[in-house]
C-alpha cells in the first residue's frame, strides 16, 4: 500500500493507514480523513471494522467508491489466511458506516468460478464484469526443470541455478514466492551464498524489516526477494 500511495497522482491526495504507523501517526491521518483533506484512503480490510476509522468516514457517506484490490482473496484463502477479506462483502452490505455508491473489485488471477464467487460476495451483477485477455505482451510464461544440487534443499538448488547460470542469470529484479516462511529464509540464504543479493520477506518480520526489504528491492540493492504467497 505504501508503494501505491507513493505512486498515486498528487491530485488524489492519498492517505495511508498501515500497521507500521505509531498510534499518534494513525490518529493524525484519521483526523485528516475526517476533515476531508484526502480524496483516497488506502487501508487493509482489517481496518474496516475499526471504530475510529468508521467515525473518520462518517462525514463523507455515502462513499463515492470502494475499491477491493486482490479481490480473489474474498473467496480464495480468505476464510483462513485473511478472514477480513472473507467478511468484506458482508461488512460493505450490512454496515451503514461503510455504505458506498459503487464497488470496484480488481484481480489478475480469478478463474471463472472465482469470478462468480467474488460477484456473489460483493454484490456485483454479471453485467458489471469486465474481463481482459490474461496473456499480454509484457508477460512471459516459461517452465524450468529444477535439478538437485548436493547439500542444498531442492527449491534452493533450483533458484541458485536459475539466477546464476540459468534463464534468469541476467534478471535484475525478481520475487520468488514460497509456501512457508522457513522456505523464504532458506532460499534467500542459499542465493546470498551464491553471490546473489537476496532477502526473505514474510509476515513474521517486523514492519521496519519488511519496509527495508521493499526499499532495497526498489533501489536495486537487492536482486531477489523470497516471499510467502
Amino acid at each position: 500500500m505504501r508503494d501505491q500511495a507513493a505512486r498515486a497522482p498528487a491530485a488524489l491526495r492519498p492517505a495511508l493507514l498501515w500497521g507500521g504507523q505509531t498510534r499518534e501517526e494513525a490518529a493524525r491521518v484519521l483526523a485528516d480523513v475526517r476533515a476531508g483533506r484526502h480524496h483516497v484512503v488506502l487501508v487493509s480490510p482489517e481496518r474496516l471494522s475499526n471504530g475510529p476509522f468508521q467515525e473518520a468516514l462518517a462525514p463523507h457517506l455515502p462513499l463515492s467508491l470502494v475499491v477491493v484490490d486482490e479481490c480473489h482473496c474474498v473467496t480464495e484463502w480468505g476464510h483462513s489466511f485473511r478472514p477480513s477479506y472473507y467478511r468484506l462483502g458482508g461488512l460493505l452490505a450490512s454496515l451503514p458506516q461503510l455504505r458506498a455508491r459503487s464497488v470496484l473489485a480488481l484481480t489478475a488471477t480469478a478463474t471463472a468460478r472465482t469470478q462468480d464467487a467474488i460477484c456473489s460476495s460483493l454484490g456485483i451483477p454479471p453485467e458489471g464484469v469486465v474481463r481482459d485477455a490474461p496473456l499480454r505482451a509484457n508477460l512471459r510464461l516459461c517452465v524450468a526443470h529444477k535439478q538437485q544440487e548436493p547439500n542444498l534443499p531442492s527449491a534452493a538448488s533450483w533458484a541458485v541455478r536459475l539466477f546464476t547460470s540459468g534463464p534468469l542469470r541476467d534478471c535484475a529484479c525478481a520475487i520468488v514466492y514460497c509456501a512457508f516462511k522457513d522456505d523464504t529464509v532458506a532460499l534467500a540464504a542459499a542465493l546470498r551464498g551464491a553471490g546473489v543479493p537476496a532477502a526473505a520477506y514474510h509476515a513474521g518480520k517486523a514492519h521496519g524489516e519488511r519496509a527495508a526489504v521493499e526499499s532495497d528491492l526498489a533501489s536495486g540493492r537487492l536482486r531477489v526477494v523470497a516471499a510467502t504467497v
